[in-house]
């Protein structure tokens, strides 16, 4: 028997392969759910499940221990990956882009800061912050 082929009267997902990532797996879950209508019915459904998983990390993080704190934030990132899924983006590209994309930034905060004599320390956040911006900003300015 092949993993992901064999079906499972008790469990709905069975036909998902274990061996896929997190992120393809969360996604290939909700496109299952969604092939028999359990999905909202649009958009800003999706976009106030995303809120309401981002408010319960807030208060797990105020309220909660660890294990709370964890689900939640995992409840977040599920939550995520439903909206990418609704809005057919691929969750593992996006996050692959994304880490491209933020290791690049921050490179250039590094090289700003050293150029402008600014260490690259916590008591420097701020500033950091600022040269973020800059960098953000004119990451936006070229690609239009």
């Amino acid at each position: 028997k092949k993993e992901g082929k064999v079906e499972d009267e008790n469990d709905f997902f069975s036909r998902i392969p274990k061996s896929m990532n997190k992120y393809d797996r969360a996604a290939e879950l909700h496109r299952k759910v969604r092939k028999v209508g359990f999905d909202w019915d649009n958009d800003d459904g999706v976009y106030a499940k995303v809120e309401e998983e981002l408010n319960e990390v807030k208060n797990a993080a105020l309220n909660e221990g660890k294990d709370a704190l964890e689900m939640e934030c995992g409840d977040l990132i599920f939550a995520s990956i439903a909206l990418c899924t609704r809005l057919n983006v691929n969750p593992d590209i996006a996050i692959h882009r994304t880490n491209r994309k933020f290791k690049s930034r921050f490179n250039k905060v590094v090289k700003l800061a050293k150029e402008r004599g600014i260490p690259v320390d916590r008591e420097h956040f701020h500033e950091l912050d600022s040269i973020w911006d800059e960098i953000k900003q004119t990451e936006h300015d070229n690609k239009n």
